[in-house]
């Protein structure tokens, strides 16, 4: 005879699977550092110096900035992430791309 009480589970339930953080583009890696910042996006946009709608469509809808060396001198100025790392990814230890 079982002393559980109905509906109480006895195992614990299994952990999430580990996830790794997409930096493939720009936008999930501008959206890393949105988040390391603590910002929103028209916070993030503001204190860079860029337009909110381009911070969108740069991190949401995949598109990279016309003046992509401008905007990424811009971004790692203000925050202090690694400019090759925000505009193509180069690791900062290896000098390697993704």
């Amino acid at each position: 005879m079982s002393t559980d009480v109905l509906g109480t589970a006895t195992e614990e339930p299994a952990a999430p699977a580990a996830w790794i953080p997409d930096d493939t583009d720009f936008g999930a890696r501008l959206a890393m550092v949105r988040w390391r910042m603590g910002w929103n996006i028209k916070e993030a946009a503001a204190a860079c110096g860029v337009p909110a709608a381009s911070w969108r469509l740069w991190e949401l809808g995949g598109a990279q900035p016309r003046k992509l060396m401008v905007v990424g001198r811009k971004i790692s100025s203000r925050t202090g992430v690694s400019l090759a790392w925000l505009v193509d990814g180069r690791d900062l230890v290896g000098g390697q791309t993704p």
